[in-house]
């Protein structure tokens, strides 16, 4: 609260920014199996954006409104009439403390119903991959606090430290949701210390580390601490690797079926792999992401190592159209019985800018996968494509 009224103030007192857009899509699919997009299906999504941003001496403020509607056809049994409506708010302030040093504070608040769909537009270009795993249900009404702050600064001019601290309070909104989205209480704090070497290496150190608070899981906690590289060949070229290790505590409520089984406590080793690249000639910009960290899942509140990978191409040789492509996958590894989990999801579409990029049409597929050691509604390869609108302005007041 005392947050959103220093901002209020300062957005009344300094000259202000803002940000208004509006996105359209409609959408054809259809699913395999389970309760996801289950039989052919069509979809009509809404998303205003609205954001408001000012300074003030050595301190900026900004403040965003993101609500999403969705309107589901046929309409599914036992649904209310009227959109499904998922609202999203966000505040947060930057305080330039001293010469190369910040401090960052930040509170996120959503509510509503939510597609949990592995095909539900994130609102970004790149693909975002489910955390762990869906829920059971397509739509749950749920409900989300997310406070975090960040300080950074420069020890000498080589030498850089960050850290970083975070409280995530999320899960469903009522009795029905959190059958499938038990609330979840995260705290999670990090630290880096990074070190530039000269204009094309620098190395760090970081330790990252989060426990699930209650729900009767005994602390189940990760922890990871990682050395890493990195290696700018050029403007647009560079390389990173990481290599680590990474505990896991797990004592996770079991799922229907599973007997209860002792907490479980690993150490295992962990990694990262970054290439990004950009061939000026063909406009084609290429990235490629690999990571394996231990995790806590959303759901069941389990502990265990998770591989993941993305890999993402654009194509930006026109100004009035530009390609997209990505895919993601991701596996558990040693998670507790019957709780392992493997998720994938792919995105390819087409943007024709009508009137710069502020009046722009899109249309593409998307498809994801999921599969469980025990089967569930979520379970099935979804598919759909889609045709959407984006509408833009921006100015100050």
């Amino acid at each position: 609260m005392v947050l959103l009224t220093a901002i209020a103030l300062a957005l009344i007192a300094a000259p202000a920014g803002w940000d208004l857009s509006l996105r359209s899509e409609g959408q054809v699919g259809a699913s395999s199996s389970g309760k996801l997009n289950s039989g052919v299906a069509t979809d009509l999504e809404l998303q205003p954006f609205t954001s408001l941003s000012a300074s003030l001496d050595d301190l900026r403020f900004n403040a965003s409104y993101a609500p999403r509607l969705s309107w589901g056809f046929p309409a599914q049994p036992g649904s209310a009439a009227g959109p499904e409506v998922f609202h999203s708010l966000s505040v947060g302030a930057d305080w330039h403390l001293a010469r190369l040093w910040n401090l960052g504070v930040h509170q996120g608040f959503s509510f509503g119903t939510r597609s949990f769909s592995l095909l539900a537009p994130n609102g970004a270009d790149s693909l975002v991959l489910a955390p762990t795993r869906p829920p059971s249900e397509q739509s749950l009404k749920v409900q989300s606090l997310d406070d975090s702050f960040s300080l950074s600064g420069a020890l000498d001019p080589r030498l850089r430290f960050s850290l970083s601290g975070s409280w995530l309070v999320s899960g469903g909104a009522d009795a029905t949701a959190r059958a499938s989205l038990p609330l979840t209480r995260v705290a999670g704090t990090g630290a880096a210390l990074n070190y530039l070497q000269d204009t094309h290496d620098s190395y760090s150190i970081s330790l990252q580390a989060g426990t699930l608070v209650g729900r009767g899981t005994g602390g189940n906690g990760t922890a990871n601490a990682s050395l890493g590289w990195l290696h700018v060949f050029d403007k647009v070229t560079r390389v990173g690797l990481g290599v680590g290790a990474g505990y896991s505590k797990s004592a996770a409520t079991p799922l229907p079926g599973v007997a209860p089984a002792p907490p479980i406590t690993r150490l295992t080793p962990s990694g990262s792999a970054r290439f990004v690249t950009e061939f000026s000639r063909a406009h084609v910009g290429l990235s490629l992401v690999a990571n394996l960290a231990p995790v806590l899942d959303n759901v069941t509140g389990a502990a265990y190592a998770q591989l993941q990978g993305t890999a993402a191409a654009s194509w930006s040789g026109s100004s009035l159209f530009q390609a997209a492509l990505s895919a993601g996958a991701s596996q558990s590894l040693r998670a507790p019985t019957g709780q392992g989990v493997t998720v994938a999801q792919g995105d390819a579409s087409i943007t024709c800018n009508l009137v710069r990029s502020e009046f722009a049409l899109q249309t593409g597929l998307r498809g994801g996968y999921v599969k469980e050691q025990i089967p569930s509604a979520a379970q099935g390869f979804q598919w759909l494509g889609y045709l959407s609108l984006r509408v833009a302005e921006t100015g100050r007041f």
